[in-house]
């Protein structure tokens, strides 16, 4: 089967993009997990008085930061993945990616925080989708206010 790819930044919902390839893996959907971390690159100013070394460090340690939610939960839930980072449009740089990593799918969360947010998700989705070459799949979660009548949102929730 074949893997799937997770662009992760500070706003990806890590509960959600966790339960649905927890969901997967219980279907017998098995296939590597590759988590990608995109950092724009740093123009102008910038660049012309801190070495390239320093931004390199800084981009990784703001990608680290940006995953780092994600990890801790799929490590806690004993799913392994791969974690990338890279340095480019976010969207261009997706579509490279799962390219170069031949995944079946990119698959991203969403929070339904209002409509504002998701008019900001359809146009990032519909931007990588002219990049992607592979389906770009969207997981919404539950609106906050559901989610104490299921009793959780948590990996080890069964019902």
């Amino acid at each position: 089967m074949a893997g799937i790819l997770i662009p992760v930044d500070k706003s990806t919902p890590a509960e959600t993009v966790l339960r649905a390839v927890a969901a997967r893996r219980r279907d017998g959907s098995e296939g590597a997990i590759h988590l990608l971390n995109v950092q724009a690159p740093l123009t102008g100013y910038a660049t012309q008085f801190v070495s390239r070394e320093s931004v390199s460090d800084f981009q990784r340690e703001q990608g680290e930061k940006a995953m780092a939610e994600t990890r801790r939960r799929f490590d806690a839930a004993g799913i392994p993945y791969t974690a990338h980072f890279c340095v480019g449009d976010v969207a261009a740089t997706i579509g490279e990616a799962a390219a170069a990593l031949r995944v079946g799918e990119i698959l991203m969360g969403l929070e339904q925080e209002g409509w504002w947010d998701s008019l900001s998700a359809w146009l990032q989705v519909n931007r990588l989708r002219r990049y992607a070459t592979v389906p770009v799949v969207m997981v919404v979660a539950p609106p906050p206010d559901l989610v104490p009548a299921f009793g959780g949102f948590g990996p080890s929730v069964t019902r």
